[in-house]
């Protein structure tokens, strides 16, 4: 298994698609940084106020001048924090750069997908042995390796965030500790390889990069999760079980990490995570949906055919 982890970590740095995600993971945490910074700017303040002059409400009712200026007033009050460029914490910076929109999730899952899929279309597959222990390994090895996929592109992330906004001149109103942070980066690892093992499974079973990159894309985005959530809380009206099955979703995971570090030890507000902390509640809910991938991956998918 150590020899296989070896080659595909070997195959990986020699892959051209590897290096454009990374590519696309730095220039991400620039774009957010960098577009923060002009929001803090007293030039994005001006601007703001120039867009509502006199010649651009000419025709326009007392009451709609009102309305449009208060609107604007408000605007500038959420962001007057950022004017002094100060962010809330870093995991909280963190989450808002890379975890919001799946971001992180959808980044290692794609590139795991497109990995995976390579051994098929490469004939890479055809090299390795075929007996039942080969198997085993074969599909626990990439399993690890699609996790050890999503710990490199959450490092890559969290290090070019922290230093663009250390560029920028951003600080923090609240020191996460030590212990905080690791305990907020490794719950994000686990809910992130929970989807990447999604996706592993999925590639496996129908073995085309197209439909592979179509999953990733509305599993991994969190798009499928929100529909289903929501479609969960509706059902729930009319059937109260379907309330309760939102806080078992890889999606609700997102809403327990999303306050950063300090907000982890915190009680959850329904169910079964108001009986334990955010972190334990994620850290679970996580664990479930790993598991499920492995005895998926390694009781079904490695009885299909490799080739």
């Amino acid at each position: 298994m150590c020899n296989l982890f070896r080659t595909d970590l070997f195959r990986m740095v020699r892959m051209r698609s590897f290096w454009v995600c990374v590519a696309v993971s730095v220039a991400l945490m620039l774009t957010v940084a960098g577009c923060l910074n002009w929001v803090a700017s007293p030039e994005f303040a001006h601007m703001v106020n120039d867009s509502i002059s006199e010649e651009s409400l000419q025709g326009v009712s007392e009451a709609d001048r009102a309305e449009m200026q208060a609107d604007v007033d408000e605007a500038l009050q959420e962001i007057e924090p950022l004017n002094d460029k100060v962010m809330e914490s870093l995991t909280d910076t963190w989450a808002s750069t890379f975890m919001d929109g799946g971001f992180l999730a959808l980044i290692g899952s794609l590139f795991a997908g497109i990995f995976l899929i390579m051994d098929f279309k490469g004939g890479f597959i055809k090299n390795l042995p075929f007996d039942r222990r080969g198997r085993i390994r074969y599909y626990a090895e990439k399993l690890i390796f699609v996790a050890f996929i999503q710990l490199i592109f959450l490092v890559i992330c969290a290090v070019f965030s922290t230093l663009f906004f250390g560029i920028f001149g951003f600080s923090y109103e609240i020191q996460d500790s030590a212990s905080g942070i690791v305990l907020w980066l490794l719950l994000v690892w686990l809910v992130c390889t929970a989807y990447a093992f999604i996706v592993a499974c999925v590639t496996w079973a129908i073995r085309s990069e197209a439909l592979s990159t179509v999953v990733v894309v509305v599993v991994s985005s969190g798009v499928v999760g929100a529909f289903a959530k929501q479609l969960m809380y509706y059902l729930g009206t009319m059937l109260p079980v379907f309330a309760y099955v939102p806080q078992w979703m890889l999606v609700s995971t997102f809403s327990d990490l999303r306050a950063g570090a300090p907000a982890l030890m915190d009680a959850g507000t329904e169910g079964v995570a108001s009986m334990m902390s955010l972190a334990g509640h994620a850290a679970l809910v996580a664990c479930i949906y790993i598991a499920v991938g492995a005895v998926v991956a390694l009781v079904f998918c490695r009885k299909k055919d490799l080739r």
